[in-house]
Order: C-alpha cells, then sequence, then structure tokens
C-alpha cells in the first residue's frame, strides 16, 4: 500500500492530474488485418539517423519513420527488460502488473495482454525473442499461439544471459509469419543486439570501430529490411518499433543501464507505422509505452482493459508519466528509485530528491 500511495504522490508532484480521454472509435475505418511489433533491446533514444546521430546510419529505420509517427518524447517505465516489455505488453505499469526486476517475478495468469486482446479477435499470434529475460516462464507468453524463446543453441562469449542472433530470430519470425498467410497475424520480434557486450559482425564492426555500440544498432537496422519490405508489400501492416530501455553510455556515470533513471536510460525511440492508418509526422508530447495498448486498441477496433494510458491517435493532454529503477533495490540494497516527468519537468524520488528542467538541464 505504501508503494502504491507513493506513486500517486509521484503522479502529482506537478499538480497535474490524469484526465480522462475519450477513445476514438474510428468505426468508419476498417481495421488492419496485421500488426507487427519490435522492440529492440537497449536502444537509446538518439541512436539513429532519423534521431539525429550525427555518424550512425540507420537507412531502414529512418525510411520507416519518414513514413510514419515518430514520438519525440517517448518513455520506458522500467530501465530493464523484463518489466518493461510487460508494460508494453498488458498497458499497465510496474507496480500494477507486478513485475519489477528482470528475475524474480511472473506476470500473473489471465492477465489481459496485447496478444490475448487480439487472439480474442481471431489474430494468430506468435512472438519470437532473443534473450532469457523473456523466457516464458515469466509469464509474457500469454496470449501467444507460438512463444519462440529459443530455450537453447545459443551462446555470445561474454554475456550474461543466453542470447540469439538477430538474424536467427528474424529468420524464425518471418517463417511462421508467411506460414500463417490467410489469416490476420500479430507478430512480435524482440532483437538483442545493442544490449552489452557490444559485438557486432562484419561489415559494421569495421564501419564503427570507436564504438561498437552503434555497429550493433546499424546491423539491427540491416536485418530488419526484409521484414519491412515484406510488411510493405502486404499493405495491410501496421508496424510498431520501440525499445524496452536505453543505454548509458557512460552518461551520468552509467555505463550500461538498470541502475539509474536519466533520459539516456528511460528514453526510447517509438515509431508507428501503416500508410493506410498512420498520418506521417513527429509528435512532441511526452509518451509511455502504457499508451501502446490503449492506442491499438484503437486501431484495431478492439476493447482494452482498464488502463490509464492514451490513445496517441486522437489529441491528448500532457500527462504525468511514472517510471522505475529498483533492480539496485531488489540486488543491492540500495534506496528504490521511482520518477516522474509531467511538463517538462522530471522528479527522482530518492534520499536526497532530484529535479530537472529537461528543456535546460
Amino acid at each position: 500500500m505504501k508503494k502504491y500511495l507513493l506513486c500517486l504522490s509521484l503522479l502529482a508532484l506537478f499538480c497535474c492530474a490524469r484526465a480522462s480521454h475519450p477513445q476514438a472509435t474510428q468505426a468508419d475505418v476498417p481495421a488492419p488485418t496485421n500488426l507487427i511489433l519490435i522492440t529492440i533491446d537497449t536502444w537509446r533514444y538518439d541512436a539513429a539517423g532519423f534521431l539525429g546521430h550525427p555518424v550512425l546510419k540507420t537507412p531502414q529505420l529512418d525510411q520507416l519513420a519518414a513514413e510514419g509517427l515518430v514520438f519525440d518524447r517517448s518513455y520506458a517505465h522500467a530501465v530493464v527488460t523484463q518489466p518493461s516489455h510487460a508494460s508494453i505488453l498488458t498497458g499497465l505499469l510496474p507496480y500494477e502488473h507486478g513485475i519489477r526486476d528482470n528475475s524474480g517475478f511472473r506476470l500473473a495468469p489471465n492477465t489481459p495482454t496485447l496478444a490475448s486482446l487480439l487472439k480474442q479477435k481471431g489474430f494468430k499470434t506468435g512472438a519470437f525473442v532473443s534473450a532469457f529475460p523473456l523466457d516464458a516462464r515469466y509469464g509474457l507468453n500469454q496470449g501467444f499461439d507460438v512463444y519462440d524463446d529459443f530455450v537453447e543453441g545459443y551462446k555470445v562469449e561474454g554475456a550474461h544471459v543466453p542470447e540469439r542472433p538477430g538474424k536467427a530470430t528474424l529468420e524464425a519470425a518471418q517463417s511462421w509469419y508467411q506460414s500463417q498467410t490467410g489469416h490476420s497475424r500479430f507478430l512480435w520480434v524482440h532483437l538483442y543486439g545493442p544490449h552489452f557486450p557490444y559485438r557486432p559482425d562484419a561489415p559494421f564492426e569495421q564501419q564503427y570501430p570507436q564504438n561498437p555500440y552503434l555497429g550493433e544498432v546499424a546491423q539491427v537496422d540491416s536485418e530488419l529490411s526484409s521484414l519491412f519490405n515484406m510488411a510493405r508489400s502486404e499493405g495491410n501492416t501496421i508496424i510498431v518499433v520501440t525499445a524496452d530501455h536505453g543505454e548509458g553510455l557512460g552518461d551520468h556515470g552509467e555505463l550500461t543501464h538498470g541502475l539509474f533513471a536519466y533520459e539516456a536510460t528511460l528514453r526510447v525511440p517509438l515509431v508507428i507505422w501503416g500508410p493506410n492508418w498512420i498520418q506521417p509526422g513527429h509528435q512532441p508530447k511526452a509518451v509511455g509505452h502504457m499508451d501502446l495498448l490503449p492506442t491499438l486498441s484503437t486501431l484495431f477496433h478492439f476493447k482494452p482493459p482498464q488502463v490509464n494510458g492514451r490513445n496517441l491517435l486522437a489529441p491528448f493532454s500532457d500527462t504525468p508519466l511514472y517510471f522505475e529503477a529498483l533492480s539496485a533495490y531488489y540486488n543491492r540494497g540500495w534506496a528504490p528509485l521511482r520518477c516522474c516527468v509531467a511538463q517538462g519537468k522530471k522528479s527522482i524520488h530518492l534520499p536526497i530528491p532530484e529535479r530537472y528542467d529537461l528543456e535546460n538541464d
């Protein structure tokens, strides 16, 4: 109860209350047939050509962004893989869905998920993930007809957890997707390439010798080419591309992620693409992963569960967003870290609180 009350107090820090926003029904617009959700692990908010990076070349993602709706200030609600993906799939905040770290938690049975809601509409549902934190044992497989967590057969030297190369994940995902032709399909693909250790393949290693993280992102971009082309050829598909969290790369002294809740690890790219349904452009307001499920419920004409997210394709106000970084609390006994962003201000709740003006700090 104390944690819940703290979350409520954070959301009120800037004298803003979450408002009720009417959901656009789009009853006169036929729903798209297919949905492809792509989550790129550990992808920073500035790590792509379309995100303004001065060196990194990402032509596939750049083209998708040019044709889609780019959210310029998109946030994850956690800075590690499992709780962040739980928010993406359920539209719930971490203290609501109950997954607070990469181990020791499990999504409660019968929790409504994007997969289960689309399955009720007759969709074939498949997930293809690339790292152990998304293993089926943690409950994120709910609603999927096929949940390919690869189990074994892949090992990357220096990696902390088992992971599968992105190329192998994409080949398995596209094979399943094409085998379900004739059905409405929901495909989730999770790619782990940009996660530490940074060891891109040739030629990307040679292209970015001083920053192998950029090489990993460039490799993921190249590997997505076939999937993007397949979706374009169908003409009836929505693509959502985002990250579970970012990467510190030395910002605020954090080399990777999971400890702090600064912009480098909390902010993530977000693009929604669908030429017949999505107006290309940029949305400058702050949004969160919890907003994805209500937005997709409008596009695909299903009734969402009771969640606090907003439909990002209709007018919406700039309301508070909650985040947390609890891995160090659970594993090292550090103070729990929770924060809130509202109206361009950010507050981090710690024994010594921190507040930032995001436009100037």
